[in-house]
């Protein structure tokens, strides 16, 4: 049975002090109107080395991670209001913990009920850092096989589409069966809309630096009103639709004097924005 100890806790602040007129950093328009889920993400590096030293290690990371910091100064900050970053060098959270199995070996077949564990906090859909919560999240595996995939996309081609991609084919096939799944449970169906967040990187006109970061992401949305017995090639092609309207056109109006409005007009909905 695999277990996670926590060894300790600690925050790392940064090498150097954040100046005092880089203090506050004001988050951008899509931080501030597009909810901010914690979305987790696990990086595992094997050891190879047979006489690594722990100890070492862990310091390494952290001075690492300090002298990072001090470039990256927002990271060590605090979120106020949903409006900017308090670059208040509160630090960022690090953790050592031990657990009784090769993590290559758990990753390969993953316990989802234990996955959380190995994050700092449980993922939750959270809009804002004052802590009002909006819903929890469940972390759910499938896992296609490449023929299948092939299968699904050759059903997804039969009424012309062409060229579906994966997440087409799968976010179709897995809105279908939730649309079943409730139907069957309810004795009736109800609309259903999906999202998907779209990098907006490569729809922008100007080449942003390889290196740079931040939230350059929109949600696209793609509603459904038909009966679960929709074929599969009508639930891809409204995911379809909904993604290909951020386009690079739509990035070019946010940029624009007008971008505000074009965005909360994007972000009411396909129903609304459409009237």
């Amino acid at each position: 049975m695999t277990t996670i100890q926590i060894i300790s806790k600690e925050n790392i602040i940064p090498s150097s002090p954040t100046p005092q007129h880089l203090k506050s950093y004001n988050l951008s328009i899509l931080d501030q109107l597009i909810p901010a889920p914690y979305a987790p993400i696990i990086l595992y590096y094997p050891n190879d080395q047979a006489n690594l030293d722990i100890q070492e290690s862990l310091k390494s990371l952290k001075d690492s991670l300090s002298k990072t910091l001090t470039r990256f100064y927002p990271l060590a900050g605090s979120i106020k209001n949903d409006l900017l970053i308090d670059c208040d060098d509160v630090g960022a959270y690090f953790a050592v913990a031990r657990v009784n199995t090769r993590l290559d070996e758990f990753l390969s077949h993953p316990d989802l009920d234990l996955i959380n564990h190995f994050l700092p906090c449980e993922p939750s859909f959270n809009g804002s850092s004052e802590g009002s919560c909006m819903g929890k999240s469940r972390t759910t595996r499938f896992v296609f096989e490449p023929t299948k995939l092939a299968i699904l996309k050759a059903k997804a081609c039969e009424n012309g589409l062409k060229d579906p991609t994966r997440v087409e084919v799968v976010s179709g096939l897995l809105r279908k069966c939730v649309m079943a799944a409730f139907e069957e449970k309810t004795g009736s169906w109800k609309p259903s809309l999906l999202s998907h967040v779209v990098n907006l990187r490569k729809r922008l006109v100007s080449t942003l630096s390889e290196n740079s970061i931040g939230n350059l992401i929109f949600i696209a949305s793609a509603k459904c009103d038909m009966e679960s017995q929709t074929a599969l090639h009508d639930l891809v092609g409204k995911v379809r639709d909904g993604v290909s309207k951020i386009s690079g056109e739509f990035v070019k109006k946010l940029q624009g004097d007008e971008g505000v409005e074009v965005m909360e007009e994007a972000l009411k909905g396909p129903d609304r924005s459409e009237q």
